[in-house]
């Protein structure tokens, strides 16, 4: 059976339920970058999320103009969510990263997911529900075959 060593852990986070109350989930911290800016936000790693998603507010916040991006609908199970994809840098856990990221055209409650395309992609990911921890590694293929991924100094 295969093994995977993973290099980093990472807590569960409490965050706001929608109810008033708080919850855990697996969120890591991530700095966005567009043309003209960047953001740091906490970000809900999601195996459902297909993209990675931001809220449309951080695009204007980075530089980007949120028309202008590829139009996309996200299909979440509570309904269909306007999008537009733009290409992006991102920062997690000390890799800088190309992404291709979609930015909601509405609100969304969780300002940020990390979905399978973007993220999951360049990433060994494991879950311990059970004592709320999660486990990452960069893909040794990304790393080779994505350029632009790379460990900052």
């Amino acid at each position: 059976m295969p093994r995977i060593d993973y290099q980093l852990v990472a807590p569960y986070r409490l965050i706001p339920d929608g109810t008033g109350g708080l919850i855990t989930r697996p969120c890591l911290a991530v700095v966005v970058t567009g043309p003209h800016g960047q953001v740091d936000i906490v970000a809900h790693v999601d195996s459902g999320s297909y993209y990675v998603v931001f809220d449309g507010q951080i695009a204007e916040a980075i530089g980007l103009n949120l028309a202008n991006g590829e139009y996309k609908e996200l299909g979440p199970p509570t309904g269909v969510v306007p999008a537009r994809l733009h290409d992006v840098t991102m920062e997690v856990e000390g890799y800088r990263f190309p992404c291709r990221a979609a930015f909601t055209e509405v609100p969304i409650r969780r300002g940020c997911l990390l979905g399978r395309a973007g993220f999951f992609n360049l990433w060994q990911i494991g879950f311990r529900e059970a004592i709320s921890e999660l486990y990452l590694s960069p893909d040794p293929l990304a790393l080779d075959l994505i350029p632009g991924f790379v460990q900052q100094g």
